[in-house]
């Protein structure tokens, strides 16, 4: 998807590949489209530029490590940028009602490696990183009984890795869970 949409303007073939995959409206789809290329001229955010941008949907809060992060679950083609194709369809998935698809993007937040499960180190990362965001003192707190905690809850096969069925069957049924390790609103 990447390369195809990331040009000064969209072609009608793009709205409608966009349309589809957003289920939005033409109009709102091409409003989103002159916001990202004000704030982002190239039609491209890098790491660092895709931080700011993610901040300023979510003011106010700490949210600098989620938004690293968040890059790579954004970054669908993985060419090391974030174009408006990839940040639309995945902005769009990540404000969904729906739990479950949100927490589709959550575990490719999470897999930092792409091998289609999370161990304990990226659950580490990451439950930092969201910590933070929630302004939780991690010196204060017992954080190794919280890691045990998350992966024996979401591991449930203890095969010290997490699938994303798992995950997402996991988190679903805790609440506490879902708080705290869903980086999307």
């Amino acid at each position: 998807m990447g390369s195809s949409i990331s040009k000064s303007s969209l072609t009608e073939k793009d709205l409608e590949i966009l349309q589809s995959l957003s289920h939005k409206p033409k109009e709102e789809i091409l409003f989103w489209y002159d916001h990202f290329i004000k704030e982002c001229p190239s039609g491209k955010l890098d790491k660092e530029k895709f931080v700011e941008y993610y901040k300023l949907f979510r003011k106010n809060e700490n949210v600098e490590d989620i938004a690293r992060h968040c890059f790579n679950a954004f970054d669908i083609d993985k060419n090391g940028f974030v174009d408006f194709g990839e940040f639309l369809i995945t902005y769009v998935a990540t404000n969904s009602p729906d739990p479950r698809q949100k927490l589709n993007y959550a575990f490719n937040v999470y897999d930092k490696d792409n091998n289609k499960s999370i161990d304990e180190n990226e659950i580490r990362l990451v439950l930092k990183s969201m910590l933070k965001l929630l302004s939780v003192d991690v010196e204060n707190m017992n954080f190794e009984d919280c890691m045990q905690n998350i992966m024996s809850c979401l591991d449930k096969n203890q095969d010290t890795k997490i699938s994303k069925a798992e995950f997402i069957e996991g988190i679903l049924s805790d609440s506490y869970l879902f708080a705290l390790l869903s980086p999307f609103p």
